[in-house]
């Protein structure tokens, strides 16, 4: 039978209302995983297949011809298909691999780590998609973190296939190293830099757009520093270029200007892509007893809340503090949250907390509540899934 459309609810949000008709008893039960199968394209309808069941309805996202789309069965009369609510589910490892095996794709570390993300951040799970990512992340050769491929995945899913090719190519130019790399990379070129003997306007802006002095008591917070950079680091790369014009300098010194610009471009379109989809990767060089360190960290806007707030998921330090992760949640009036470590670091962190938790009040006049917990777990998993379970123990 084919049974027409009732009416759509929340379609943008993910689900559908279908008139099933008298089909209503040869449905998926409610709370269990349908799987749509798309026949048939007519301008904004499909033809789908449910259970041997043809369908014509409209659907909230873009879908191909011949495409298997999941979906949740939320209730039978009238038939509602959520296609964005699997994050319960990827709890359960059976569960993920289940859904991998109904779309008969392959049961990978891969596609598992794809598939949950997927449904972390609410799109639909669809098999085209899947297999396009997949592949292009086997065939890429690059090393993706969390942040490139939860991009990656909404560049693709936000987008019809027929423009995968432009999205990659455009993609590889951009992201061909991770933004916790390229950071590393600003900061090495920094060290480079500060060995030369560059014109003081150089210096000025490099330490405006990147040092926060914690040290200086006198000093207020650089709070640039820490920010979003992509406005002092245009400023920076066009002073750096009025010296490359310029050409008074020494070969090696035009060299690293000219690769510290180009590293300044790089950041500046990997965080306008990251910001259009509410990612933000972020790092501070601090300036710490003479030394300087370089931090990255990332932070996203809880939906939860009376007031703004934002979550902090910060990677200190490895070199002084190996297997250390900062989970905090930070509003207008406090920031709280744990450190967690292991035990040959506690006494180091806790002697740096109170003058912290001090500094921020201070500084910034908001109460600080960063407190230090022991994990002995040799591998600090830095991904959605341990940042929400230390962000629940939060008070």
């Amino acid at each position: 039978m084919i049974s027409a459309i009732s009416n759509i609810t929340n379609a943008s949000a993910g689900t559908i209302n279908i008139n099933a008709g008298s089909a209503v008893s040869n449905l998926p039960q409610v709370n269990s995983t349908a799987l749509l199968n798309v026949i048939e394209k007519m301008n904004s309808t499909y033809k789908v297949l449910i259970n041997g069941k043809v369908f014509q309805t409209q659907l909230p996202i873009n879908a191909e011809k011949g495409d298997d789309i999941l979906a949740r069965v939320i209730q039978q009369n009238p038939f509602t298909l959520a296609l964005d609510k699997f994050e319960n589910l990827l709890s359960d490892p059976n569960a993920v691999l289940s859904l991998l095996e109904k779309l008969q794709l392959s049961k990978t570390v891969l596609s598992e780590k794809i598939l949950k993300l997927v449904a972390l951040n609410r799109k639909a799970i669809t098999k085209s998609k899947l297999e396009k990512i997949i592949n292009y992340i086997e065939k890429s050769g690059v090393e993706f973190d969390e942040s490139r491929l939860v991009l990656l995945i909404n560049l693709i899913w936000d987008n019809s296939n027929e423009t995968y090719q432009d999205i990659t190519n455009s993609y590889h130019k951009i992201f061909d190293i991770s933004f916790e790399k390229l950071s590393a990379e600003i900061y090495e070129s920094l060290l480079r830099l500060n060995r030369l003997n560059l014109p003081q306007e150089i210096y000025f802006k490099i330490n405006e757009a990147m040092i926060f002095d914690y040290e200086n008591e006198a000093h207020q917070f650089n709070l640039v520093s820490v920010g979003d950079k992509s406005d002092e680091f245009l400023s920076l790369a066009r002073v750096i270029e009025g010296e490359v014009e310029r050409n008074v300098i020494g070969a090696s010194a035009l060299y690293e200007l000219e690769h510290m610009q180009g590293l300044l471009v790089k950041y500046i379109l990997q965080k306008a892509i990251y910001n259009k989809y509410n990612i933000y990767p972020e790092f501070v060089i601090i300036k710490f007893k003479s030394r300087l360190e370089l931090i990255n960290y990332q932070f996203e806007k809880s939906a939860n809340g009376k007031d703004d707030s934002y979550k902090l998921f910060i990677n200190p330090d490895k070199d002084r503090f190996e297997n250390t992760v900062i989970h905090a949640v930070m509003n207008t009036s406090r920031i709280y949250g744990l450190i967690n470590s292991t035990a040959s670091n506690f006494s180091k962190i806790e002697d740096y907390l109170c003058k912290l938790n001090a500094r921020i009040a201070e500084e910034i006049n908001i109460d600080s509540y960063l407190t230090v917990t022991v994990d002995e777990t040799k591998e600090m998993m830095f991904d959605s899934f341990s940042r929400a379970r230390s962000l629940n123990r939060l008070a």
